[in-house]
């Protein structure tokens, strides 16, 4: 499959988006957003771009990487922002989401026996382990949880609670991200250090919002390219310069045997709009692992031996596990679930 639309193109698109109520993410807006607020910075996000786009290529070409080993350990600190009400989630519910991008990142989510065959041999496993933080960039304790109070309905404001992104990843949830929006986040290098985030409502974080998010976050596109607007026509001659995912024109329904440009979609992608998202490419996966080999937005600096002992996540603090039955027929099978407050891929 030949890939001939370059990522700069985010910067020349005529950009289009939703006139639903709702958008799953609107990482293309708001990425256009930010170009126009900060047109001083497009010349260096331009060259960002470029470069990375070269170091993926050619280490996705180089790579010898074994999937399946847990190569990559991330810190995350969650910021809640409430105001007292329900988007005041509890401690357990970012536990819980942390799991989820454990399982989904590295092929491990239960759903995944519902993958069409066509597609079962392509699962990624990325090898990424998400952990929350057990000290702030000051060094003192923390649960990688912090709260903030802002007045419900009201877009957040960062600045200020930011942690450094070359320690942590910053996750922000809140009730109210702009009209509609469900999440957004920026690609590697076209934001300033300060916003550099990931932006989820409170209430998405149990389903894969959060995993799509992330993905942008390590520069994943869309199925389609780069459009918010799946289903159009136009779409199929984009790209989203991973080898094995199809073109598609984006799907927001779950229609597993669309063939959209010519082939058969990868409807069941976790960068979709579809509502029966289970997983991730192998390809994808190395772009991913890429990015966090770049120095561009100081990724590479994330799962450094030296950032893992300044956030405090480089030790396994408890052993647990769960299963889905502790009552079986004979000769059926158990399944376990890696509880451990560390140590999930």
């Amino acid at each position: 499959m030949n890939k001939t639309i370059l990522i700069l193109g985010l910067f020349t698109l005529s950009f289009s988006y939703h006139a639903q109520n709702t958008e799953p993410c609107s990482q293309v807006k708001k990425q256009k957003e930010y170009l126009e607020a900060h047109p001083e910075l497009k010349d260096q996000f331009l060259k960002n771009q470029e470069d990375l786009e070269k170091f993926t290529k050619q280490f996705i070409a180089n790579s010898s990487r074994q999937s399946g080993s847990c190569q990559f350990v991330i810190p995350v600190v969650f910021h809640i922002l409430h105001d007292n009400g329900p988007e005041n989630i509890s401690d357990q519910q970012v536990h819980d989401a942390i799991k989820l991008l454990n399982q989904n990142f590295n092929g491990l989510n239960p759903d995944t026996v519902s993958v069409v065959p066509e597609f079962k041999s392509i699962v990624g496993n990325a090898g990424i382990e998400f952990r929350l933080a057990t000290l702030d960039p000051s060094g003192n304790p923390t649960t990688g949880i912090t709260r903030d109070q802002f007045t419900s309905g009201t877009q957040p404001n960062i600045q200020g609670i930011q942690w450094p992104r070359h320690m942590y990843m910053n996750v922000y949830t809140a009730d109210n991200l702009g009209q509609g929006v469900g999440g957004f986040t920026y690609l590697p290098g076209t934001v300033g250090p300060m916003d550099d985030a990931i932006f989820v409502l409170y209430n998405t974080l149990q389903g894969t919002t959060l995993t799509h998010e992330v993905g942008h976050w390590l520069n994943l596109m869309h199925n389609w390219g780069w459009s918010n607007d799946p289903g159009q026509a136009s779409n199929c001659n984009m790209d989203d310069q991973v080898q094995d995912t199809p073109e598609t024109i984006g799907w927001t329904t779950c229609n597993l045997s669309g063939t959209s440009c010519g082939s058969l979609d990868n409807v069941q992608n976790y960068m979709e709009y579809s509502f029966c998202t289970n997983m991730f490419t192998q390809g994808q996966a190395d772009r991913m692992i890429a990015a966090l080999n770049s120095t561009i937005a100081d990724r590479n600096n994330l799962w450094a031996p030296s950032n893992l002992s300044a956030t405090g996540v480089d030790q396994l603090t408890a052993v647990d596990f769960s299963s889905n039955f502790t009552v079986i027929c004979r000769n059926n099978y158990v399944q376990y679930y890696d509880e451990s407050t560390f140590g999930q891929c």
